[in-house]
């Protein structure tokens, strides 16, 4: 199978802008909020996020089975209130553990 260079681009925009919203990791002015929204059968994921020069490795967790919600998250080891990964750009990577709930 064969696609158009037009077609591989719709593609890849299209995959990018809705796999922001379903898991839930996307751009902010001050750094990358996650705010994931998946099935209650998930037991969580893994993403790894270019963000401003700086790759994010994030594992989402939901021991509870929840659809939406953060109820921690910790930025290389250190807790973080909310669900904003602030943005430093001194970093090269970047450990994200999420816990939903």
């Amino acid at each position: 199978c064969t696609f158009g260079r037009k077609t591989m681009i719709k593609m890849r925009i299209f995959f990018f802008h809705h796999s922001q919203y379903i898991l839930g990791i996307r751009p902010d002015y001050d750094g990358l909020i996650v705010d994931p929204c998946i099935p209650s059968f998930m037991d969580g994921f893994t993403a790894k996020r270019d963000f401003r020069g700086v790759t994010y490795h994030i594992t989402v967790k939901n021991p509870n089975g929840a659809e939406k919600g953060v109820a921690s998250m910790t930025v290389d080891g250190t807790p973080v209130e909310g669900n904003m990964i602030p943005f430093d750009g001194s970093k090269k990577e970047v450990q994200v553990e999420v816990v939903m709930g």
